[in-house]
């Protein structure tokens, strides 16, 4: 009797996923249905707007929209500088690390949905997503939404 984990139901389940095999499923559910959760939903989405200003990360879980943006708090504006700034086209820069600090304008928005679609069966509440295109089309927009919500 309960919510679903209680029932040895997680989230995926209820997306018919089969998650890997890296960690015991079976295990986290035998306990759940034994002793219950402390919180109504098992995994949320991090951060927020406002976590990110204690902890120091990007909001949400999207790829940054550039990598020197301003910090606007309470004592003023700061220029956060994150490893260095854009640098796609520093021919100086290994493509490994070029591939590590790419901007959310040199992430393809279908793999971004991808991503989003592959966790989603993880998450026990609703989550947004902005998509970021420069030249934005209807056709585009219906697609991605379409896209999106098969996956």
């Amino acid at each position: 009797q309960g919510a679903q984990p209680v029932q040895g139901q997680l989230q995926y389940d209820m997306w018919g996923v089969t998650p890997t095999d890296l960690w015991d499923w079976d295990m986290l559910k035998a306990k759940i249905t034994k002793h219950g959760l402390r919180n109504s939903l098992l995994t949320v989405p991090m951060p927020t707007v406002s976590t990110r200003q204690i902890l120091g990360n990007n909001k949400c879980f999207e790829p940054y929209t550039s990598n020197i943006y301003m910090w606007c708090v309470r004592l003023g504006k700061f220029q956060v500088v994150n490893h260095g700034g854009c640098v796609s086209s520093m021919w100086d820069i290994p493509d490994g690390v070029k591939a590590l600090y790419k901007t959310v304008w040199e992430i393809g928005q279908k793999k971004v949905l991808e991503l989003v679609a592959d966790h989603g069966v993880f998450i026990c509440q609703s989550q947004s997503l902005n998509v970021h295109i420069t030249a934005l089309t209807n056709g585009q927009l219906t697609s991605m939404h379409f896209y999106g919500w098969k996956r």
